[in-house]
């Protein structure tokens, strides 16, 4: 009996693309993480906009908070930071092929 399965599975390609995706901003992600203590969600929506070289701070939008939060600047991510190119708008996810997965469309 050959049954169709109900849910659709993940496509080896997609995940494939996943995992190219994931270490590549593996580092950049964990670095923010251990120093921060900020959620990955909070992280991954990070824009340029909110990291604040002058004042050495990243501005977290809070999902679970519904606030702003401030955490200071870790040299090691600042470097990881300025090792891309920054965009012009600074509305441009600092994470931005993890948050096209992770995060839903508006």
């Amino acid at each position: 009996m050959n049954r169709k399965p109900t849910r659709k599975s993940a496509r080896s390609e997609d995940f494939s693309k996943l995992v190219a995706i994931v270490q590549d901003e593996a580092e950049g992600l964990l670095l923010v993480a251990m120093t921060t203590r900020q959620g990955i969600f909070d992280i991954i929506a990070l824009s340029w906009g909110d990291v604040d070289f002058a004042k050495s701070i990243i501005r977290f939008r809070s999902a679970k908070a519904h606030r702003v939060l401030e955490a200071p600047l870790d040299d090691a991510v600042r470097t990881w930071i300025q090792r891309h190119p920054r965009p012009v708008d600074p509305n441009v996810r600092l994470f931005g092929r993890l948050a096209a997965y992770l995060i839903p469309r508006a």
